[in-house]
């Protein structure tokens, strides 16, 4: 028998930004867990994808808020 265990890290977003790092979350097929509207969870693993992704928005001027 073959346990896998998944450790789920809570990553706190800025508030602002929480829809669109939802969304390319999804279109990624990264899977998370919504805890509240700024708090979500995934593995931990996919923790860093949340930077790059805030990283592009910056980037692009859309995202003005630290994080």
């Amino acid at each position: 028998m073959i346990v896998i265990t998944v450790i789920m890290q809570e990553v706190q977003l800025p508030r602002e930004l929480a829809f669109m790092i939802r969304n390319r979350l999804k279109l990624k097929k990264i899977p998370y867990k919504e805890i509240r509207i700024d708090k979500i969870a995934l593995d931990q693993n996919h923790v860093g994808v949340i930077e790059e992704i805030i990283s592009d928005l910056r980037e692009r001027g859309i995202a003005q808020a630290k994080h």
